[in-house]
């Protein structure tokens, strides 16, 4: 016997509904998604990546404060500005922070549950949800999605009446169902 597997179909420009739990997980960038979610932000040259390729700066060695040292920065990293160096750890401190549950909720929080109407392929979402939507084969079809901060909520994160919901680089998962596409 064989078995038939539907095409995404094209939904592009069509009013999605969607129902979804976004849930905080734990990060585990490798350096590709240190280099492509996080560098970027903290304004080092254009050597820098290659750096972080060379000593294979993942998440979990970033984040070690006995192994991302001010030495380390000065010396590796090339970095010889003091308030460069000092912004750098303070980055890096606000990117581990949320897992040590410091003050951002913790790893395993649901931050939002919902239903929710948008444009597909229109930016009128987070880029986890365009991208997800657009490839399933119609309603009813219930996906979870792991979203890297550059597909959900960034450096900023997401806040509401000053409260944060989702801290900054955080990774997400959504579970999410499409209930109607228009």
């Amino acid at each position: 016997s064989s078995t038939y597997e539907a095409e995404p179909l094209d939904f592009t420009g069509k009013d999605a509904t969607v129902e979804y739990i976004g849930t905080i997980i734990p990060r585990s960038w490798s350096v590709s998604d240190i280099k492509r979610c996080w560098l970027p932000d903290q304004g080092l040259s254009s050597l820098a990546p290659e750096l972080f390729d060379a000593f294979d700066l993942n998440y979990t060695k970033l984040t070690n404060a006995e192994k991302f040292t001010k030495k380390f920065i000065r010396e590796g990293l090339g970095v010889t500005k003091e308030a460069k160096v000092e912004n750098l750890l303070r980055a890096v401190e606000e990117l581990g922070a949320y897992e040590k549950r410091t003050y951002h909720p913790a790893v395993g929080t649901v931050f939002d549950e919902n239903t929710f109407t948008f444009r597909l392929g229109k930016g009128m979402s987070i880029k986890a949800f365009d991208l997800c939507v657009g490839e399933m084969r119609g309603v009813g079809e219930s996906v979870s999605v792991v979203a890297r901060c550059d597909y959900a909520y960034g450096m900023r994160g997401l806040r509401a009446g000053g409260k944060v919901l989702v801290p900054p680089y955080a990774t997400v998962q959504y579970d999410v169902t499409l209930v109607d596409i228009e």
